[in-house]
């Protein structure tokens, strides 16, 4: 992430609009951010903080008081940030909950936080919207960024205050930073999908087992296998249906259990039983044959005469048949006589249609014709009417033409009618505008009066309370100091219990250390007497010591009660050495702990003394509290001056007491501010009444003056318009008289009225001979085609007659009547029936005959049968062959029920052998993923991972950490195998070359802390930019810290963050170190006043 500009209004101490572009650095990658204390540096990186994650940076600061205090009403507080993350730029603007003026009204509502994420589109060079909810904008933020809020403040922003957050975090914290940074999800993923597998295939496991349970309970419970089977016994071999690992889901009850043995085993000797079904079914198969041979032979010969019989009786119904069909062989006959008449007689009906056709036809042309001659008649009326008409037309055309001769005229008549309408009507609205203007010019000066008292009275209050704005700016600023030293306060109070709690602990460590000290060198004395006991036991008079060498030995050594051995004196002796490393340790870190306390009582003495000298403060105090500063005074220079002087005790009540004194100073403070809001208020509403007065009465003096001089305007016009007036009425009287045009005429509407009447008339006489013409042409084509049909009528009708006589010959000729033949040719169509009837009827004779001779010759071929079988006895025999194949069947059914039963459970044997190899495979990956027995105890292959990433990221801090802490510390990471609860493998440590000892990293001092916390966060980005992982480092912003070291401390950490310009990251130092703002020649510098904090960027 790469800021490009940052834009906050109305923000923390900022009243009005500041505008910071981080592009005009050029390539400066490292900035200052410099000014007075409270003037507003921190909340530059706030603003930041707040526009992606809607929080501000610091645990102190909260949402609800962003706004600026200077701010006007009507100015939202609002922080737009624009930045990119590597080849796309986003924009987010952000507004928090606030009161807001109304629009329509007065007074204020509440309008709620909002937030806007943005893409820089290049395709459309526009701004595309892509996040406006609230958990959309979150999750948008996190997965541009990739960070959450906790995590940017550990990594890129690094707070005033909490900077030591990533150096000293949990295993727990610091995984999933690291998860996050270095999208190490795969790893987790891949637990879970093995803890999932494990399960899975136990599952499967189970459920074969299941299965094979099912189909032999199934099987046991029809079939009498295990009858005589003892209970369980081995389950390990083929005849199992599970192994010793699946024992628990046996049932407790001890009955026989079938398996796959017993069931292979009774397939096997049921097989013999086949033989017998086989035999007993052929048997009963073949008797059945036999029957059924002499069956067969006596139902043939039976059939056989019932088909002679049948056959003879449907020859006699056909025959009968063919009688009742005379009729029509009849009627067929004469169909086919008369025939050819068929064919005159249909021509005759056509022919004589025809003549009726063309009558019709003639009657209707006539009909048609008279019509016509009707509308002819009237149209020549219509014409001789309208041709009377044309000596008006005449008249009117002359007329007509005696306008547009005049047409130049006439326009110029017109136009000067109009000009001298609107000279009189102008001079109407000038004499209206006079006396208006009369009037403005009287209320003007009353009301150029009234403003000028208005004023004056403002203006007096005024000055009275001149002062109240840099009062009210003070007394904020004096409050915000009040309130920093309060916080400051409670942070001095648990370092103080801190102290408590670390001075009991280290009282506990010492004591415990001289005890075991005390244990130690008892037990190594008693070691080392009851050895000299027992080299005095070898000792002789007269021989040498081997120790002194004396041949004498006035004091030989007793032997002690008790004889600890060698391992006793050596636990007690280690035991000794680490109670006194544990109270060296704890000694050192109370040291440091106390150190760290005293700077910040000394700092928080200075703030305070401070403050007592300030002397607006003290123009607001009254004389108790006055003397109880000033003794408050007296007891910080003493403290400041000999703090041996003041123990823990004494300090904490003068801190105390200095406290009250504050506490009594902060609430004068705020009811001072209280009141000087309310005259702000009064002093701000005033301001604006005299200065809008003050406009007012300047427009009105500016109108007033215009409103007269436009008086004297309109009076001029007024004559003007008068002599005009005149001249042009004189002029149109003339012209009208010429033209002979009364006045008030309008010759524009009598010429086109004529024009219109001429056209009227002209159209009228065209759409009549147009008519005309029409109908007579209609007249002529009506009787040409009368008389056409008129002939082609006569020819028909003499072409009926000769049909005519044609037909009556026929007729004659077959002898026969015209009602007989009408009946016969209704009759025609029925023909093909007829003669498909008879052909039908002659062809199912034939075949029968040919049939009843068939079967007769069959019949006599024939003996009949001497043997016959009655068909209770062939049923018996049926039913015994049935049954016996019924039998075999059921058999054959159960035994291929029981093979392939038997081929399941085998198969379900074999899966489950499989899923046991693959339970013990998984389950061994699962645990050593997982921190199981068979890895690395309570480690995941994650965190492994993650340990191995870290390690990368100390390397890289202790690169920098090892110059500058002059080669003293390297952090560390500690192993896997420290005890404890809690998750382990990620947590740091601190090696100190001088001592040779790891240590906590929260037992560095706060310049030391500050140092390993830059380290860190450096080689982090380091890492993270060579793992190209998606998060971009390109940014760090560190608050304060650089306090806390010393000048070659400081020139080191210098050249460190100097150093990292070359790798193109963009670096943000606050700090109030000198040294700091001559060794960084571009600041972000801020202003402070009585109106709020300005920022701008100063380059060289």
């Amino acid at each position: 992430m790469k800021p490009i500009s940052l834009q906050i209004q109305a923000f923390g101490p900022y009243s009005g609009t500041v505008n910071l572009d981080f592009t005009t650095l050029n390539d400066a990658k490292m900035f200052l951010i410099t000014g007075p204390t409270g003037a507003g540096k921190t909340s530059v990186l706030d603003a930041i903080v707040y526009a992606l994650y809607g929080d501000p940076s610091g645990e102190v600061r909260k949402t609800d008081n962003i706004r600026s205090d200077f701010a006007e009403p009507d100015t939202q507080t609002q922080v737009i940030f624009e930045f990119s993350v590597g080849e796309s730029t986003y924009k987010i603007e952000r507004l928090p909950k606030q009161e807001v003026a109304k629009k329509r009204r007065t007074g204020t509502k509440m309008q709620g936080a909002k937030a806007i994420v943005f893409q820089w589109n290049d395709e459309t060079s526009e701004w595309d919207t892509i996040a406006t909810q609230a958990n959309e904008v979150k999750e948008t933020v996190q997965r541009i960024i990739g960070f959450r809020k906790d995590q940017f403040l550990q990594v890129v922003l690094l707070p005033q205050g909490e900077f030591r957050k990533l150096l000293v975090a949990s295993t727990s914290e610091r995984e999933e930073l690291l998860h996050t940074l270095f999208r190490t999800e795969i790893y987790r993923r891949l637990q879970d999908r093995l803890r999932e597998d494990y399960l899975e295939v136990q599952s499967g496991i189970s459920e074969n087992l299941q299965k094979q349970n099912s189909y032999l309970e199934m099987i046991e419970r029809t079939e009498p296998i295990t009858s005589g089977i003892s209970p369980v016994g081995d389950l390990g071999s083929d005849d199992s249906i599970i192994s010793a690992e699946q024992a628990d889901v046996i049932t407790d009850e001890l009955q026989p259990i079938l398996t796959i043995g017993h069931l292979a085993d009774y397939i096997v000797n049921r097989a013999s039983e086949r033989e017998i079904l086989e035999s007993r079914r052929d048997e009963a198969t073949e008797q059945v044959k036999k029957l059924e041979v002499i069956r067969d032979a006596a139902k043939f010969f039976d059939t056989q005469s019932m088909e002679v019989a049948n056959y003879t009786a449907q020859e006699q119904a056909l025959l009968d048949e063919g009688r009742q069909l005379g009729p029509i062989r009849s009627q067929l006959a004469q169909l086919v006589t008369l025939e050819p008449v068929f064919g005159v007689y249909e021509k005759q009906l056509s022919q004589e249609g025809l003549v009726k056709t063309v009558t019709q036809e003639i009657e209707k042309l006539g009909t048609s014709l008279e019509a016509e001659l009707v509308k002819e008649t009237g149209a020549k009326e219509e014409l001789a009417k309208h041709q009377l008409q044309e000596a008006v037309y005449n008249e009117q055309v002359v007329r007509l033409r005696q306008f547009e001769n005049n047409l130049d005229q006439l326009e110029s008549l017109s136009t000067q009618v109009d000009q001298l309408q609107s000279q009189r009507d102008e001079l109407e609205q000038v004499a209206r505008d006079i006396e208006r203007n009369a009037e403005l010019v009287q209320q003007s000066v009353a009301k150029v009066t009234e403003l000028t008292g208005a004023i004056e009275t403002d203006e007096q209050w005024l000055g009275e309370h001149e002062n109240v704005v840099e009062d009210l700016a003070t007394a904020k600023v004096q409050k915000t100091a009040l309130s920093d030293l309060a916080n400051q306060y409670g942070a001095l109070k648990k370092q103080q219990a801190e102290l408590d709690q670390k001075k009991t602990a280290l009282g506990t460590a010492k004591t415990s250390a001289e005890s075991d000290k005390r244990v130690a060198t008892t037990l190594a004395n008693a070691l080392a007497q009851a050895s000299a006991y027992s080299l005095a036991a070898d000792l002789s008079e007269g021989e040498p010591c081997a120790v002194c060498g004396s041949v004498h030995h006035p004091h030989v050594a007793e032997q002690p009660d008790n004889v600890p051995t060698a391992d006793d004196v050596k636990q007690a002796q280690e035991k000794s050495d680490e109670s006194q490393a544990k109270y060296h340790q704890l000694d050192s870190a109370y040291a440091l702990l106390m150190k760290q306390y005293d700077t910040d009582l000394s700092e928080w003495l200075s703030a305070t003394k401070s403050l007592m000298s300030f002397e607006a403060a003290k123009s607001m105090m009254s004389s108790d509290v006055t003397k109880s500063m000033m003794s408050s005074d007296a007891t910080i220079s003493a403290m400041s001056s000999d703090k041996n002087k003041y123990d823990m005790v004494n300090q904490t009540d003068a801190v105390s007491e200095l406290k009250q004194v504050l506490d009594d100073l902060l609430a004068k403070t705020i009811a001072s501010i209280t009141e000087l809001e309310s005259l702000h208020s009064t002093h701000k509403t005033t301001d604006t009444r005299v200065k809008s007065n003050r406009k007012s009465l300047k427009d009105e003096q500016q109108q007033l003056d215009v409103t007269r001089k436009q008086v004297d305007a309109l009076k001029q016009r007024k004559q003007t318009l008068d002599v005009d007036i005149t001249k042009l009425s004189t002029r149109v009287d003339s012209l009208q008289s010429q033209l002979g045009i009364q006045e008030g005429t309008n010759w524009k509407s009598d010429m086109e009225a004529l024009r219109t009447q001429v056209k009227a008339y002209e159209t009228m006489l065209r759409d009549i001979q147009n008519k005309l013409q029409s109908i007579q042409t209609n007249v002529t084509a009506y009787t040409s085609k009368r008389d056409l049909l008129t002939v082609q009528l006569q020819e028909a009708e003499a072409q009926w007659e000769t049909i005519q006589n044609e037909f009556d010959a026929s007729l004659t000729t077959q002898d026969i009547t015209l009602d007989e033949f009408v009946g016969i040719y209704d009759t025609r169509n029925q023909k093909p029936e007829f003669e498909k009837t008879l052909a039908d009827y002659d062809k199912r004779l034939v075949t029968l005959q040919g049939q009843l001779q068939a079967s007769r010759d069959k019949l006599a071929a024939l003996s009949e049968p001497t043997e016959r079988v009655e068909d209770a006895v062939y049923d018996a025999a049926v039913q015994t062959r049935d049954t016996a194949i019924g039998t075999l069947a059921n058999w054959e059914k159960e035994q291929a029920h029981l093979e392939q039963t038997l081929k399941t459970v085998r198969d379900l044997d074999k899966s489950i052998s499989k899923q046991r190899e693959q339970v013990e495979f998984i389950g061994r990956l699962y645990e050593l993923a997982n921190g199981g027995e068979s890895g690395i105890k309570d480690v995941t292959f994650e965190r492994y991972v993650l340990g191995a990433i870290l390690d990368e990221v100390v390397y890289a801090a202790n690169d920098r950490l090892h110059t500058m802490s002059r080669g003293r510390y390297n952090l560390e990471r500690t192993d896997y195998s420290e005890t404890g609860r809690g998750k382990k493998g990620l947590d740091l440590g601190v090696l100190d070359s001088y001592t040779g000892v790891a240590r906590p990293a929260n037992t560095l001092s706060g310049g030391e802390t500050f140092l390993a916390s830059l380290a860190l966060a450096l080689g982090l980005a380091d890492i993270i930019q060579s793992y190209a992982g998606g998060i971009h480092m390109d940014t760090i912003f560190i608050d304060e810290g650089f306090g806390t070291l010393d000048p070659d401390t400081l020139d080191i950490a210098m050249e460190t963050l100097i150093g990292l310009q070359d790798s193109g990251r963009l670096i943000g130092v606050i700090s109030h170190v000198p040294e700091l703002k001559e060794r960084i020649n571009v600041h972000l510098q801020i202003s402070r006043s009585s109106k709020g904090s300005t920022a701008q960027f100063v380059i060289g």
